[in-house]
């Protein structure tokens, strides 16, 4: 199953979920090890990643045209960056524009 994130929050959902290809949508991730994944982008993407390359490497770790930092043993910041076309006001952090179009959308 494919996935498009677009944010924080919905990467970790889909993390979570054992989702096997994600899409990063135009912002700031920070993604712990996990095995078996496929992430391609839409937009811009800054991506850090907390294990060595080799580590994500042998988990199964795939970027295509993202290039992660990767920061091993380091700590997660929660990033909260403003989005274009953010729709939402209510300063909750996650997606906005319910009934939009935004939000997690299955491919």
């Amino acid at each position: 199953m494919s996935i498009i994130v677009y944010g924080q929050h919905e990467l970790d959902k889909a993390i979570r979920a054992g989702i096997s290809r994600i899409t990063l949508c135009a912002g700031i991730f920070n993604m712990p090890k996990c095995a078996n994944i496929v992430f391609d982008r839409i937009g811009p993407v800054k991506v850090f990643v907390s294990c060595t390359k080799e580590e994500a490497d042998n988990v199964g770790m795939v970027f295509h045209n993202i290039y992660p930092e990767y920061k091993p043993g380091g700590t997660r910041k929660e990033t909260r960056v403003p989005m274009r076309g953010s729709m939402s006001g209510s300063g909750s952090g996650g997606s906005s524009g319910a009934g939009l179009g935004y939000g997690i959308d299955l491919i």
